[in-house]
């Protein structure tokens, strides 16, 4: 068996909630998700990373 990351486990965990957000700020934001992603932080918290796509033009937030 596997031995999955805390980025995974946390995906995992809250898969549903952050889909259901990134659809929504889609569409309240007209725009594309192209990636996201958690990533730790140097005090051992996990952010939310987000690229998207709007009016061809990137942003990464």
């Amino acid at each position: 068996m596997a031995v999955k990351t805390v980025c995974e486990m946390l995906e995992d965990k809250f898969e549903e909630d952050i889909l259901a957000f990134l659809n929504n700020f889609q569409r309240e934001n007209d725009c594309k998700i192209d990636h996201w992603s958690f990533n730790p932080d140097d005090s051992g918290n996990y952010n939310l990373q987000i690229q998207i796509n709007k009016q061809d033009s990137k942003y990464l937030n």
